[in-house]
This record gives C-alpha cells, sequence and structure tokens, in this order.
C-alpha cells in the first residue's frame, strides 16, 4: 500500500514589479517542495500569457481577467491537495483580493517582492524596461502604468538585500508553521524499512548458498547476482510505499548531479555491502537503507543476513540493535579513547595505502571493520564524496572519521559503526 504523502492545498502568489525575482524564486520553490514530496503546479506569468490568456492585451481590465483565470485554475489544483505557485506581476491590488476572496483566505499565501525599480532594471535581461522608457512598449508596469504595493501581504522580500536561499527557507519556514508542509520523516515508519532489508537479506543468503558466478564492474569491484536481487526488491518497495521519495541505489541507474541536487530527501541504498566478503564467505556483509535529508542521514537500517543482526535507527528515536528475535538493545556512543593516538577503521578485504604509510608513525589500532556506508554522490561538482560526521571526505574509499567511530555513529543520528568480533 502506497503511503498518503499529499499535504493540504494552498497558492502562494508572488507579486512585484517586471524582473523583481518571482519566475526565479517560484521555479527554485517548486523544486526544493518536490524534493519534500509535495504534489507543485507552478503558474508563470510568461507562460500564461502564451497559453490561457494568449487573447488578452495589458489594459487593466484584461490583466485583472488574467489574474482570475490563473486564480481559478490554481483552485482547481488546490481542491486536490496540490501546492500552486503562482508568479504574476499582478499589479493591482483589485484583482489580488479577488483571487484571495475566490481561494479563500486560509489557503492564499501572499509573497510581495518589493524589489526597487533600479534593481529590476538591472535585472532585465530582454530589455523591456529600455524599451518602455523609449515609448517602444506602452502600459509597462513600473514605467507607465502603476504597480499598486499589497496593503498586506504574508511575506514580503526585497532580493537585493536578501539572498534566495535565505528567501526560499523563510516561505518553507511559513509554510511549515502553518501546516502546508510536514516534516517527511515523521511519516516514515522504520519498521517498513527493517521489514525491506530482511527481505532482501533472505534473498541475498539464498544466493549465498549457491554456486554463484563473479562479475568485474567498470571500476574493478566485484558484483553478483544477489547485488541485483537485493537491489530490485528494494527499490521496488521502496518506491511502492514511499513514491514521493527518490531512490540512489549502488546498483541503480546514473541520475545526474542537475536531478539530485534538488532533492531535500531521498533514499540511499547499498544492497550488498562488502562484495567482497560476501564472495569470500566470511559472513560479513549488510544490506544498507538510510534516509537522506538535506544531505544528513536520518533513519537507518544496516542488516547483516548471514548473521541475523540488524541495527536501526532515526533522528529523535536512538540507535538500536537486533539480534535475531530478541528485544533490540538500545545503543551508544562509545566515549573518546584516553589516549592520544589516532584510531582507524578499514575493512578486512583493503586496508588504504595512505593509513599503512602513517600507521609506522603514529599509534595506530586496526580494526576488522566491514562497514563501509554511508556513500553519498553529492557535493558542488556532483563528484562522488563520503559522508562522515557533519563534513564530507573527498575520494573513494572507505568512510572514516576524525576521531573514534563512535562519534561518527552519533552525527549519523545512531548509524552503527561495530567490530566485526561484536557482531
Amino acid at each position: 500500500m502506497s503511503l498518503d504523502m499529499t499535504s493540504k492545498g494552498l497558492c502562494v502568489w508572488f507579486t512585484g514589479l517586471p524582473c523583481s525575482g518571482k519566475t526565479t524564486l517560484s521555479a527554485i520553490l517548486a523544486e526544493k517542495l518536490r524534493g519534500l514530496g509535495q504534489n507543485v503546479m507552478l503558474l508563470d506569468g510568461d507562460a500564461v500569457r502564451n497559453s490561457i490568456s494568449n487573447g488578452l492585451g495589458f489594459s487593466k481590465e484584461d490583466r485583472i481577467t488574467n489574474n482570475l483565470r490563473v486564480g481559478r485554475i490554481a483552485l482547481e489544483y488546490i481542491k486536490n491537495n496540490s501546492i500552486v505557485i503562482c508568479a504574476l506581476v499582478s499589479p493591482y491590488e483589485s484583482a489580488r483580493k479577488l483571487v484571495r476572496d475566490m481561494i479563500g483566505e486560509d489557503r492564499f499565501m501572499l509573497v510581495y517582492l518589493n524589489t526597487p525599480l533600479e534593481i529590476c532594471e538591472r535585472r532585465d535581461t530582454k530589455g523591456m524596461y529600455a524599451k518602455a522608457k523609449r515609448g517602444e512598449i506602452k502600459g509597462f508596469t513600473g514605467v507607465d502604468d502603476p504597480y499598486e504595493p499589497p496593503l498586506y501581504a504574508d511575506l514580503f522580500f526585497d532580493i537585493s538585500l536578501t539572498s534566495p536561499e535565505d528567501i526560499i527557507m523563510r516561505i518553507l519556514d511559513f509554510l511549515s508553521s502553518k501546516g502546508f508542509i510536514f516534516d517527511l520523516l515523521s511519516r516514515v515508519d522504520i519498521g517498513d524499512i527493517i521489514q525491506i532489508a530482511k527481505e532482501a537479506g533472505e534473498r541475498i543468503l539464498e544466493v549465498y548458498r549457491t554456486s554463484f558466478t563473479v562479475k568485474n564492474k567498470i571500476d574493478n569491484s566485484p558484483l553478483t547476482n544477489a547485488d541485483h536481487l537485493s537491489h530490485e526488491i528494494i527499490s521496488k518497495r521502496l518506491k511502492n510505499i514511499y513514491p514521493a521519495i527518490p531512490v540512489l541505489s549502488e546498483e541503480g541507474k546514473d541520475i545526474s548531479y542537475e536531478i539530485r541536487k534538488n532533492w531535500q530527501y531521498f533514499w540511499l541504498i547499498d544492497p550488498l555491502d562488502g562484495t567482497k566478503e560476501f564472495i569470500k564467505r566470511n559472513d560479513e556483509f549488510t544490506v544498507n537503507i538510510s534516509l537522506i535529508q538535506g544531505n544528513k542521514p536520518v533513519l537507518g537500517v544496516i542488516y547483516a543476513p548471514a548473521k541475523n543482526i540488524l541495527y536501526f535507527a532515526k533522528r529523535g528515536k536512538g540507535a538500536f540493535k537486533l539480534v535475531a528475535d530478541e528485544n533490540p538493545q538500545n545503543i551508544r556512543v562509545n566515549g573518546k579513547s584516553d589516549d592520544k593516538g589516532l584510531r582507524a577503521v578499514v575493512s578486512r578485504s583493503s586496508s588504504p595505502s595512505g593509513v599503512r604509510g602513517v600507521s609506522e608513525q603514529i599509534k595506530y589500532q586496526r580494526e576488522n571493520f566491514y562497514w563501509e556506508f554511508i556513500k553519498i554522490l553529492s557535493g558542488s561538482r556532483g563528484e562522488s564524496r563520503y559522508l562522515s560526521e557533519n563534513r564530507y571526505n573527498h575520494g573513494m574509499g572507505h568512510s572514516s572519521g576524525t576521531g573514534d567511530s563512535g562519534r561518527g555513529r552519533r552525527e549519523s543520528s545512531g548509524f552503527c559503526h561495530q567490530k566485526s568480533s561484536d557482531i
């Protein structure tokens, strides 16, 4: 059964002079809301003028008619619990009031961009203001047609003084405070994720007990049929239960950074972490599923199917270890070591060359460690990075921290780094 991720409908109406930032901000807001799992419709003034209002001019009457047409369309989507973002100059107070009354006071949010005229002119890449001042365009708002500032606006901004990022965050905070958007994490049942991880683990074990074949990926890392089966189960189940949350998988299709960069939430999964250990049949491999919010893990499950041990955590709920059918045990971060040496954590199968070199100069304790999660594909240029301790470590290797592994566990909302001797 699919989880209903829909919030109540609303119209966010951007108003302001031409080139005040309405189109830019409305597009960013739409992407942010979609990333939060919201149903969003974007109605931009230029697009509307080229479609449903193609026959209208720019007289006061035609401008009001155009605003009302957009309002009626918005109302239909609002009835279906969508958030409708409208970006129109809408220069007249009377027209904005008619739209507000049509939609309803409690479902209409007016955002006024009171960007100064000189800033709008500098932002005008089409040269419309210049043409209007030369008399080539008649009835241009801000030049020879008036703009009536709202008597009341829910929020107002000057983009010359406030960054787009800050404006969007303030709008999102306002929507959240009014109950129009929800904390998606609160709607995710970690029991669902535990069950999915166990189902994937069962399929992995079916392959594990056979004479499976091994292939190599482009980077020469090993790949088995168990990787594929686990990926298919996890991806299908997550998309079925939480269709609004995108999935990024170790074995999934490549998703461009241009798409990923706007995700506010996404599932990050490694369907079979520790394929080398799987091939060696030493039982040290896991199924890893995490929910990422704003590039930080907020929920996760790590399941070692061969040992029937599972770790799970959710932000604000703590971290737990589950062995077979026993009751979950609350786990906590290890205290800092009294010694001043550096503790490095590496996998059993591969040890970073840098650590081996440094180990001759520093106090070094090697731990058998098979969990190399969490990987995250993000960053300003879309390159691979590894998430650890609220910061990003460059390079292709194991997840690492600057101190003991317990600290990374705390920073990851309880994600569990454990020695193989513990599991």
